[in-house]
């Protein structure tokens, strides 16, 4: 049987990266499915120790890498950048 996967125009990861083992896992699965010149809306949020309980360090840990690769496979179009107060809140990136 032929593949049949269709490329995504739009990804939403809202919310979730900091709750997840291995953010830069998920985000190169995320960005094998959308195409180039496709949409990826994030808040990787930085939440610097305020003991939310579903936070995990793995993912904390991930955070810095994870955005070198973000600028390598996509451009910022529109938010702060990850490194302001709290993470910068939500932003949209368009995959190259």
């Amino acid at each position: 049987m032929p593949n049949t996967f269709v490329p995504f125009d739009i990804a939403v990861c809202l919310e979730v990266l900091e709750h997840v083992p291995s953010p830069i896992l998920a985000m190169r699965s995320i960005l094998a499915a959308l195409k180039p010149g496709g949409w990826l809306f994030e808040d990787f949020r930085a939440h610097d120790g305020d003991g939310s309980p579903a936070d995990l360090e793995s993912a904390a840990m991930e955070r810095p890498a994870l955005y070198h690769l973000m600028r390598r496979e996509c451009r910022l179009m529109s938010g702060e950048v990850p490194e302001a107060p709290a993470g910068g809140g939500r932003r949209w990136w368009t995959k190259r």
